[in-house]
């Protein structure tokens, strides 16, 4: 579902993924499986080194009609429980997932994606264009994931 407000556009999503909290989590964690499952994400490449946890940084490049840049930096990471990336330079956006057991083999993954738009009024108006693409690719990124996170955790 997305939402246009002053901030831009959010989009939240709610899954269940038949695996495993630790491998759920672990996959989502793993930079280089967003390419595979993130709509549009062409690169998610660590800057310094460090390829995950609490001041990661990622510079990342999204392919959405136009290329995007960004470099995030992971703000909240807590094993098993939560990721949280924000914007530093480029194109201005926030997501915070969160991962829930609901028994030994079902995670329950919540995400929370805020993409801030340019230009005040205008953007605004745009988002409102935007939003039903955004809620479209949103949906495809989470479906994939799940998909993709059932598939590694059947073959270990």
């Amino acid at each position: 579902m997305a939402a246009t407000s002053r901030e831009g556009i959010t989009v939240t999503n709610e899954h269940r993924v038949r695996a495993p909290l630790a491998q759920t989590f672990a996959f989502v964690d793993d930079h280089r499986n967003v390419p595979d499952w993130m709509h549009g994400v062409e690169r998610f490449d660590p800057v310094d080194g460090r390829d995950h946890g609490l001041g990661a940084l990622f510079d990342v490049v999204m392919h959405v009609g136009v290329p995007i840049r960004t470099r995030l930096e992971v703000t909240g990471w807590e094993q098993d429980a939560l990721l949280e990336f924000h914007s530093v330079t480029g194109f201005r956006t926030e997501s915070r997932w969160t991962f829930e057991a609901l028994g030994e083999d079902e995670t329950l993954v919540t995400s929370r994606i805020t993409y801030h738009l340019p230009f005040g009024p205008a953007g605004r108006v745009m988002g409102k264009v935007m939003e039903p693409a955004v809620s479209r690719a949103s949906e495809r990124s989470s479906s994939e994931l799940v998909r993709r996170v059932e598939e590694h955790a059947a073959h270990g």
